[in-house]
């Protein structure tokens, strides 16, 4: 009975967040999260891991709200977590992890990290980012773009906050691409 009482208020908190009232979302949190959550946790076994992912369903769920057809509310909400969480999974086996206390995996953050970007510096593209872009920003993209580092490893590097850096990472992107299409990349 409660299941079904649960299945009939997510039904209707997400066809009201659908006609555009934002505060049934966080009535669908209330409601939602617990199990959510349990799901996330059992792909990521771990507590932030988990509340990651949570937290990027409800921001998916806001985003593909008008997919929803007025049916099996939790079905649809549950399909979302898994499908996130199968994504960041996915996402994370394609990501490298840098151990910084191996001399040999941080060689791209000591002085001579110029000399090891000789033979990429050669690319056009490198040439103006180093020209747009100052020496901070140059180097997270280049120790993302190019050495595909996470963000976490970067800010670890950097001595920042993994946001901070994610947050340089897309404005210097794009700064070069308002620069690229002749707009002004002074800010």
């Amino acid at each position: 009975m409660a299941e079904h009482t649960l299945s009939l208020q997510l039904n209707t908190l997400l066809s009201d967040l659908k006609k555009g009232n934002n505060q049934a979302l966080s009535e669908i949190y209330d409601l939602a999260a617990p199990k959510l959550y349990g799901l996330c946790y059992g792909y990521f076994k771990n507590k932030q891991d988990a509340e990651d992912a949570l937290s990027d369903v409800f921001v998916l769920v806001k985003r593909k709200i008008h997919l929803f057809n007025g049916k099996n509310g939790f079905n649809w909400l549950y399909t979302i977590t898994k499908n996130t969480c199968l994504n960041l999974l996915k996402k994370r086996k394609r990501e490298t992890a840098v151990d910084f206390t191996d001399p040999a995996a941080t060689r791209v953050f000591d002085g001579e990290y110029d000399a090891q970007l000789e033979n990429v510096g050669q690319s056009h593209i490198f040439k103006v980012a180093k020209a747009v872009l100052n020496p901070h920003e140059y180097r997270i993209v280049i120790m993302h773009a190019v050495h595909q580092l996470k963000f976490k490893d970067i800010a670890r590097a950097e001595k920042a906050l993994e946001t901070t850096v994610r947050w340089q990472y897309h404005n210097s992107l794009k700064k070069l691409q308002k620069h690229l299409k002749g707009g002004n990349d002074d800010e």
